[in-house]
């Protein structure tokens, strides 16, 4: 320091400072309080970037400012604008708070671009050697120097902003509570919003972000500060997912603040803003099964929600989002799932489920893969009852919707109801002749519309197959057979009376129109065949006699007025409408086999044998039941109602068929040994 006396101080090669900007520095440093801010300043910024001893002298100086700046900012409650930009509480020139932070206000970016000016050339003007010929180990040296004021900078301001968040924690607390109204979400949104406008705190928070600080230790630091954090934490975290080169580093400290967090809300508030403001972030930076998304799982289904609500729908990110719930759903505790949360995941695994199966190009293969997580992660969730409810529900609901997919004569836009002739308008009409009943009504003839074939005719097989992956959906998604039957007839004819009542012939033509409306839907959706025949299989169609005398009435009334030429048509419901029957043992097994029969017989022979069928039932379940009935006196009952059967048979397939079906009823007599 013996150039003191001169008017420059040699620093480095062509490097130097003026002995006045170290007399002002100096003077601050002996006075603290600077009669000219912006000289002080302006010769701080020289001392940091040439004069590598005065560096911490100058980081604090900046940190007395930062505090000052501060602590007016928060008293003040200025959250929008930069605070102290139209001060005018004081002349220009007297010392005091008020103007010192006005003048702050104005020398902040040159204090910003001289932190960012070090940490961006790495302190290259720390050379301190003038000749031309540096030494390896003097480069080596040098690069420490540099790294080390490199990290110098970066502790500052991570100790700072520590120091600035614990003291002025209860003042931000208050306003953004009195703010948002205690809305959690919007609170944490609140915080980051109030904390980022304040100059001070942005610049320290970038100087932590671009100098790469340890950010779980910084996290530590905060966590152990009391409260106050989960802004820092969300914003720090949206940054670092904002950048490519952060991405180990991103999924590091989420890793890191899971295994510490104690608090699981406020967890969550902090991944619902970050999926906010950078919805990819949670795919981008998943190339493994990350431990933090099992505790987001009600705010990844409202994502998948929100994504399939779009205008425009990306089957590939709404696939990534069902595969991440798919890993979430296989790690989580489902007892700490809550029901709003299983509500929203059932109501998008269904949706998406027929979006996948809409999706039309050569991705098919790949699409069956999507489907796949999908049908895994309804077979997660019917673990509990209520969720298998909602997820057979909404099913069956947008098998409605999608019939299309099933039925290659159906238009995606199109509505089947509005084609029908509707059997009360149609009664009411007068005629001068015979008034039609609505067993000879106009509308049985429509039951099939006629539609513009929609799909491609060089794939016929298409629609069985996305019937087959439905009947797949519902098969994973089904906890209780007989809970799902219920559900079954209640979505298609809610019971109102006693089930097991039978109504009276007159009453039939009353709810005609309903059970023609019902053979319809299964008419439109294939699939529900099948959905019929698998709660035949399991024996629960006795909780489907609702659905079974419907569409047993409706066959009735269409094969009362059947012709020759529709013969075919109504033929394929009526032999997947009795099988069930017979395997829930509601008929014999004898009409169970009527279905190798009834092409060779004559409409008036069909209807006649569905005529035995209904009174069968009818008689048999208001009975009351007997469990030790014996398997003869049933066989006995049932053979009054073969009868036209049996001559139908004699007349038209006499042979091994016959033998088949009526072997078992008509057992040949003992012989009687003469004694």
């Amino acid at each position: 320091m013996e150039s003191l006396d001169t008017e420059t101080i040699l620093v480095g090669a062509d490097k130097v400072i003026s002995t006045e900007n170290l007399k002002v520095f100096l003077s601050y440093l002996c006075d603290k309080q600077p009669t000219n801010l912006d000289a002080t300043v302006r010769s701080s910024t020289i001392l940091f970037k040439y004069c590598i001893p005065a560096r911490e002298a100058v980081l604090t100086f900046y940190g007395d400012l930062f505090k000052e700046y501060s602590t007016y900012y928060w008293t003040n409650n200025k959250t929008s604008v930069p605070p102290f930009s139209n001060s005018n509480n004081t002349t220009s020139g007297e010392p005091g708070p008020a103007n010192v932070i006005s003048e702050l206000d104005k020398q902040l970016p040159i204090i910003r671009s001289t932190l960012k000016h070090l940490i961006n050339k790495y302190g290259l003007t720390e050379i301190h050697d003038t000749s031309k010929d540096i030494t390896h180990q003097q480069t080596s040296w040098t690069q420490r120097q540099q790294e080390r004021y490199k990290n110098l900078i970066a502790t500052w301001a991570s100790d700072l902003l520590v120091y600035l968040n614990t003291k002025h924690a209860e003042s931000s607390i208050k306003i953004a509570t009195d703010q948002t109204r205690c809305d959690a979400k919007m609170f944490l949104a609140k915080q980051v919003e109030m904390w980022t406008e304040n100059p001070v705190n942005k610049l320290l928070l970038d100087i932590i972000v671009e100098t790469r600080y340890d950010s779980c230790q910084l996290f530590e630091r905060l966590a152990a500060s009391g409260q106050n954090f989960d802004w820092l934490l969300a914003y720090t975290l949206l940054e670092m997912s904002k950048q490519s080169n952060h991405g180990k580093k991103f999924t590091t400290c989420m890793d890191y603040i899971i295994d510490k967090s104690r608090d699981f809300d406020s967890l969550s508030y902090i991944l619902a803003y970050i999926l906010d403001k950078n919805p990819n972030a949670m795919t981008k930076f998943s190339r493994r099964h990350i431990p933090y998304l099992k505790l987001s799982l009600d705010l990844l289904s409202q994502l998948i929600v929100d994504k399939l609500c779009a205008a425009i729908l990306d089957i590939d990110s709404i696939a990534q989002l069902i595969k991440l719930c798919c890993t979430s759903l296989e790690r989580v505790d489902h007892a700490r799932i809550r029901m709003a949360t299983k509500h929203k995941l059932c109501l998008a695994m269904a949706t998406s489920f027929f979006l996948l199966l809409e999706t039309n190009g050569d991705r098919f293969p790949e699409i069956l893969s999507y489907i796949h997580v999908n049908l895994t992660c309804m077979s997660l969730l019917k673990q509990s009852d209520i969720a298998s409810h909602i997820l057979c529900r909404a099913l069956l609901e947008r098998s409605l919707v999608y019939g299309h997919l099933f039925n290659a004569q159906l238009h995606p836009t199109s509505s089947i109801q509005d084609e029908f002739v509707k059997l009360s308008e149609e009664n009411s009409e007068i005629r001068l002749g015979f008034r039609r009943l609505p067993n000879h009504h106009q509308g049985a003839k429509k039951i099939k519309p006629e539609r513009d074939t929609v799909s491609d005719p060089g794939k016929p097989d298409r629609q069985s197959i996305n019937s087959y992956l439905l009947i797949e959906a519902f098969k994973s998604s089904i906890r209780n057979i007989d809970a799902f039957a219920d559900l079954f007839v209640e979505f298609h004819c809610p019971v109102m009376f006693e089930k097991n009542s039978w109504p009276a012939d007159e009453n039939l033509r009353v709810i005609n129109e309903r059970n023609l409306g019902i053979l319809r839907k299964f008419e439109q959706v294939p699939p529900f065949w099948d959905l019929y025949e698998l709660i035949g299989q399991a024996k629960c169609l006795k909780n489907c006699l609702v659905l079974v005398k419907a569409l047993l009435a409706a066959h009735l009334a269409l094969w009362a007025s059947a012709t020759a030429k529709s013969f075919p048509e109504k033929m394929k419901s009526t032999i997947r409408l009795i099988p069930p029957l017979a395997e829930s043992d509601l008929v014999p097994r004898a009409f169970g086999l009527t279905v190798e029969v009834l092409p060779h017989l004559t409409p008036n022979e069909v209807f006649a044998v569905l005529s035995d069928i209904w009174n069968y039932l009818k008689d048999t379940l208001q009975l009351p039941a007997h469990e030790d009935e014996l398997q003869d006196d049933v066989m006995a009952r049932a053979k009054m109602y073969l009868t036209r059967l049996r001559i139908f048979m004699c007349h038209h397939m006499p042979g091994p068929t016959y033998v088949k079906i009526f072997k078992e009823l008509y057992k040949p007599a003992p012989k009687i040994i003469p004694i």
